[in-house]
């Protein structure tokens, strides 16, 4: 890894923002109260032009792993996918996949747990690792449902 290259992102003064830019983020507000700190949570997350700021922190943060990533090459993408490969498996073979209705409806990981017999901590960790890429949707906390592309795995054999 070139530590040059590395020390000149680290410089990189994030202010003034270019004119056309908005902020990307708040302030972080830690919040001791659960109930406080999820209305706080809604109230930013239904504030208009959220995704776009979230997606523009999402690209700022993957080119920077890009650059980060050029000198040791493609292998932490292939960790990526292969974590996200194992974690599908698992499911396939758990029988989570059939599990959880299909058509958009979602289901707990409680009951998929309770339609499986694996324990509910297992599901929720496997969940973390294939709802980021796909297929699955989180739609709540602990709850999942398919997309057109995990319904897929559904009719193979």
């Amino acid at each position: 890894m070139d530590l040059h290259r590395l020390q000149a992102l680290e410089t990189i003064d994030p202010k003034p923002l270019a004119p056309w830019r908005e902020q990307t983020l708040a302030e972080i507000e830690i919040e001791p109260n659960q109930e406080k700190a999820k209305k706080n949570a809604a109230a930013r997350r239904d504030m208009p032009g959220t995704s776009q700021r979230a997606s523009g922190l999402l690209k700022t943060q993957s080119s920077a792993t890009t650059t980060t990533e050029e000198d040791r090459g493609c292998v932490p993408q292939y960790f990526k996918h292969v974590a996200n490969m194992g974690a599908i498996r698992a499911l396939l073979e758990a029988g989570v996949f059939h599990a959880i209705p299909t058509g958009g409806k979602s289901i707990s990981a409680r009951e998929i747990s309770v339609k499986t017999g694996v324990d509910k901590e297992v599901i929720v960790r496997l969940m973390r690792a294939v709802t980021p890429m796909g297929p699955f949707r989180e739609t709540g906390e602990e709850e999942y449902a398919h997309t057109p592309f995990s319904e897929i795995y559904m009719h193979l054999r």
